[in-house]
């Protein structure tokens, strides 16, 4: 913390990443690309009016992460930084063209288990704001 403070100064807003980061192509208020993922679910979500989670949410989610992966190139860092599970997607639907049924990672990071634990989380809770105080 101190060499850190020494270096940067008290730190209140984003910064751009440095050339040594782990992120240096991320720019500062860019969403990480699991949070792009996660916003592409909550979005699928929310624009059901029951916000239960159907076949319509999933194939506008399936699209929405289509479009996503078509930016990318398969390597980890093709856009910013690519999870192993999203460059296993990246094969299996783009290159592969295979359903989604059949483009799940065996490699599944447990980050990104915890994202879409907070994603089962808002749309089971019924008081979303009081599960966010837990």
């Amino acid at each position: 913390p101190e060499e850190f403070k020494k270096k940067y100064g008290w730190v209140n807003k984003y910064r751009a990443s440095g050339p040594q980061s782990y992120h240096p192509w991320h720019q500062a208020g860019q969403y990480s690309q699991s949070c792009q993922i996660l916003r592409l679910q909550l979005l699928a979500m929310a624009a059901e009016d029951d916000a239960d989670w159907n076949d319509s949410s999933t194939k506008r989610f399936t699209d929405s992460f289509d479009e996503l992966l078509r930016t990318l190139d398969g390597t980890r860092t093709g856009g910013r930084y690519t999870q192993k599970d999203v460059c296993d997607n990246y094969l299996r639907r783009i290159v592969q063209k295979k359903p989604w049924g059949q483009c799940a990672s065996p490699y599944g990071d447990t980050a990104d288990c915890c994202l879409q634990s907070a994603l089962l989380n808002a749309r089971h809770c019924s008081d979303p704001k009081r599960a966010a105080d837990l």
